[in-house]
C-alpha cells in the first residue's frame, strides 16, 4: 500500500469514526434508541479493527520511509566525505603547484659536462633525436642521467685512488720505520771500511771537505758549486773535476745575503758620501773552479789536454744593477782558453750582455750562468738561445764541443787553405773518387763596421772545379757560426762558370745541392765527429758537384749503368744524390709528397 491510499482510507475511516460517534451521541440523548447495543458494539469494533490496520500500515510506511531517509542520509553521509576529500585534494595540488611554482632549481648551479662530450660519450638510452633536441626537458634529463652516470664512475675511481693511496702510504710507513736507523748503521760501516780505505787508498773525505767549504760560498756560487759537484760525482766522472779557489780565511761563515751586498755597496762618510763602485768583490774571495781534461787522441786536434772554467762572485751597486736580476749580484765566467768569449758563449746571443756597461762586461757575466746560478729568470719570449733552466750534462756537453771545436776547426781550416779537405775519398760516407778540385779557399774579412758589432762569425770563400765535360767552376760562401760544432756552417752557393749560360736552367739543381748541404748534415757526418763537420759539408759538397756533372752533362747510356739508374727524377728533375747502401747506386731524395 503507497502512501496516497493509506491517507485516503485514513480520511475515510476517520469520516465513518466521526459519522458513529455522532450517530451515537443521538442515540444517547434520544428517549428510545431504534438502534440495538449489539449492532452498535460491532460497528465499533469494526471500526477499531480497522484504525488498528491502518495503524499499523502507518507504521509499515513509517518505517519504510524511517530505512529510506537512513539509506539516503548514509548515502549523503558517503557524497560528503568524497566532496571532503576531493576538497583536500585539490588543496593539497594547489599546495604542490604553488610550491612547484616557487621552487628554485640547482640545476644551473650543476656543472653538466660539455653537449659535444654528451653526443660523442653518452650511451645510446640517452642519446636524443634531432628531432627531439628542441625538447628541452627531456633533453636536460638526459644529460642529468648522463652526469650522473659519469659521477658514479669517477666516485668510483676516486675510491680505487684512495685504496692504492693507502697502500702507497703504509709502504711509504714501513720503509721510514725501515730507515729510522739508517743513519745510524751507515755511521757505524763507515768506522767499520775507513780502515780498509785507507789501506785501498780510496779518500772519501775529499768530497766531504769540499762540501764544508761550500757553506762559505756566497748562495749564488753555492748553487753551481752543487750543480758542479753532484754531476762530476754521481757519474764518477774523472776527466771533471771542482774546486773551491781562494782563501777560506777571509770568507764569513755564511751565504753573502742582501744585506752584506748593501753594506758593500753602501759607503759614506760623516761629511760627505764618497762615490760607490758599480761592481766590487767585497765580502768574499772564493772562486768556483770547473776543470775538463780532454782525450790525447791527436786526431781531434787538441791544444792541451783541459779547459777551465772559473765562477767569480760579484756584488752590484745600486745605481749599476740590472733589471730582473735578483741578489744585486752577478756571475762572471772566466777561462784560461785564448779568446774566452767565443768558448764561453755557449747557448748563442746574450741578452745580458748588451744591458750592461762595458766595465762590467770584462767579467762575462753570462746570461746562462745567472740562470744556473738562480739569480735571473729570462722569460721565454726574450730568451734566444739562452735556456729557461741550464742542466749540467747541457752545459758540459757544450763546454767540451766548443772547446775542442776550435782547435780542431784552425786544423781542418788550414788544410783547407792548403787546397786539401781532410777527409779520405772514397770512403763509406763518400763511395765516389773525387774529380772535382778545390780550386781556392779563403776568409773573407769585413770591413763594415756593423758587421763588427754583432755576434762575431768567420765568413769565408770556397771555389770548386770540375774539367771532365768542359769547365763548371762553383763558388760557395761559408758561414762559420760562433756556435759551431752545435750549429753547422751555412753554405750559399752559385756558379760563376758553366757551359749552359742560362742561370735559370740550373737554379733549381743548386737549390738541391744547397739543401743535402745544409739540412743533412747529420747524415753524412758519423757520431763523434762533429768537430770535423766543417769537412765533411765540402767533401759532401765536391761528391755533389761530381754527380751533377756526370748526370747533367753526359747522357743516360754513358752513366746511367754505373752511377744511377736514372739521371733525374719527376718533373723538377731531380738529381740522384743520395746513395743507398743495398743497390750501391744513387737515387733521388724521398719526401713526404713522394
Amino acid at each position: 500500500m503507497s502512501e496516497s491510499e493509506l491517507t485516503g482510507q485514513i480520511v475515510q475511516c476517520t469520516h465513518r469514526l466521526q459519522h458513529f460517534l455522532e450517530s451515537l451521541k443521538d442515540q444517547k440523548s434520544a428517549v428510545h434508541s431504534s438502534l440495538d447495543r449489539m449492532q452498535l458494539m460491532s460497528r465499533a469494533a469494526a471500526l477499531l479493527i480497522e484504525i488498528k490496520s491502518l495503524n499499523r500500515a502507518a507504521q509499515a510506511i513509517t518505517e519504510d520511509g524511517r530505512e529510506a531517509a537512513n539509506e539516503a542520509k548514509k548515502k549523503t553521509d558517503q557524497w560528503h566525505l568524497k566532496h571532503q576529500a576531493l576538497q583536500y585534494q585539490i588543496h593539497h595540488y594547489n599546495t604542490k603547484i604553488a610550491q612547484c611554482r616557487e621552487f628554485k632549481s640547482s640545476e644551473a648551479d650543476i656543472t653538466l659536462v660539455p653537449f659535444q662530450q654528451f653526443e660523442a660519450e653518452a650511451p645510446p638510452s640517452l642519446q636524443v633525436s634531432p628531432e627531439d633536441r628542441n625538447h628541452q626537458h627531456k633533453l636536460a634529463i638526459n644529460r642529468l642521467e648522463f652526469e650522473l652516470i659519469q659521477r658514479k664512475r669517477l666516485v668510483a675511481e676516486e675510491a680505487e685512488l684512495r685504496k692504492k693511496r693507502k697502500a702507497l702510504t703504509d709502504t711509504i710507513e714501513k720503509r721510514e720505520q725501515a730507515f729510522q736507523n739508517l743513519n745510524r748503521q751507515l755511521r757505524s760501516v763507515s768506522g767499520v771500511v775507513e780502515p780498509l780505505q785507507s789501506v785501498l787508498g780510496i779518500h772519501t773525505h775529499t768530497r766531504h771537505t769540499l762540501v764544508k767549504r761550500s757553506l762559505l760560498l756566497p748562495t749564488p756560487l753555492y748553487a753551481i758549486f752543487h750543480q758542479l759537484a753532484d754531476y762530476k760525482f754521481t757519474r764518477d766522472d774523472s776527466s771533471i773535476s771542482v774546486e773551491i779557489e781562494g782563501d777560506v780565511n777571509d770568507a764569513p761563515p755564511n751565504h753573502m745575503t742582501d744585506d752584506a751586498a748593501a753594506d758593500a755597496d753602501e759607503e759614506t762618510t760623516s761629511s760627505h758620501k764618497r762615490k760607490r763602485s758599480e761592481i766590487s768583490d767585497k765580502g768574499n774571495g772564493l772562486r768556483v773552479r770547473l776543470t775538463l781534461s780532454f782525450s790525447e787522441d791527436a786526431r781531434r786536434g787538441v791544444d792541451g789536454k783541459s779547459v777551465s772554467l772559473c765562477f767569480s762572485h760579484h756584488v752590484m751597486a745600486p745605481s749599476a744593477r740590472v733589471p730582473g736580476i735578483s741578489g744585486g749580484c752577478l756571475i762572471g765566467v772566466t777561462t784560461d782558453v785564448s779568446a774566452q768569449d767565443l768558448i764561453l758563449n755557449l747557448y748563442g746571443p746574450d741578452p745580458l750582455l748588451s744591458q750592461l756597461p762595458q766595465r762590467i762586461q770584462q767579467f762575462n757575466p753570462f746570461a746562462w750562468a745567472q740562470v744556473m746560478a738562480g739569480l735571473v729568470h729570462i722569460p721565454e719570449q726574450q730568451t734566444g738561445a739562452v735556456p729557461v733552466a741550464v742542466y749540467t750534462s747541457d752545459l758540459i756537453k757544450r763546454l767540451r764541443l766548443r772547446a775542442e771545436a776550435k782547435p780542431m776547426l784552425k786544423t781542418q781550416i788550414d788544410f783547407l787553405t792548403k787546397l786539401t779537405i781532410p777527409v779520405p775519398s772514397p770512403s763509406p760516407v763518400f763511395p765516389l773518387t773525387a774529380e772535382t778540385k778545390l780550386k781556392e779557399f779563403s776568409e773573407i774579412i769585413s770591413t763594415e763596421e756593423s758587421d763588427q758589432l754583432t755576434t762575431p762569425s768567420r765568413k769565408f770563400r770556397a771555389v770548386f772545379v770540375h774539367n771532365d765535360v768542359g769547365t763548371v767552376e762553383m763558388e760557395a760562401l761559408i758561414e762559420i757560426s760562433v756556435e759551431y760544432p752545435l750549429r753547422a756552417p751555412l753554405f750559399t752557393i752559385k756558379f760563376t762558370q758553366h757551359p749552359d749560360k742560362d742561370p735559370l736552367h740550373h737554379v733549381n739543381h743548386l737549390n738541391a745541392i744547397m739543401r743535402e748541404v745544409n739540412s743533412q748534415v747529420t747524415s753524412f757526418t758519423p757520431e763523434r765527429e762533429e768537430n770535423m763537420t766543417l769537412s765533411f759539408q765540402m767533401r759532401h759538397l765536391q761528391m755533389l758537384l761530381d754527380i751533377y756533372v756526370k748526370t747533367e752533362m753526359k747522357s743516360d747510356g754513358e752513366v746511367g749503368s754505373r752511377l744511377s739508374i736514372r739521371n733525374s727524377y719527376g718533373r723538377d728533375r731531380q738529381k740522384p744524390f743520395v746513395f743507398n747502401r743495398q743497390t750501391r747506386m744513387f737515387e733521388e731524395r724521398k719526401t713526404d709528397c713522394n
